[in-house]
């Protein structure tokens, strides 16, 4: 869609789209809150009750992959939460 001044396409922006999924997700199942935030995106993780499974299926691709990582956005820098 803007041809030469697209972004890059690698894993930093799967990682932020991955993200979003997580953000749908939670907002989804209504745990998207700051106080129990950690906790529901420990839950959706393990993808293992159906609450979670429910969730997921609002979210287009589903699920990240396991190999992947959960990020925080520290500035310019991301810091590694957990690995999936």
């Amino acid at each position: 869609m803007f041809g030469e001044a697209a972004p890059v396409l690698d894993a930093y922006a799967e990682g932020c789209y991955d993200g979003v999924h997580l953000l749908a997700a939670l907002a989804a199942a209504g745990m998207l809150t700051a106080r129990h935030g950690r906790a529901a995106s420990a839950r959706l993780l393990a993808g293992a009750d159906p609450v979670a499974r429910r969730a997921w299926s609002a979210a287009p691709l589903g699920p990240p992959r396991p190999e992947g990582y959960l990020a925080r956005a520290d500035g310019l820098d991301l810091t590694v939460v957990t690995r999936l």
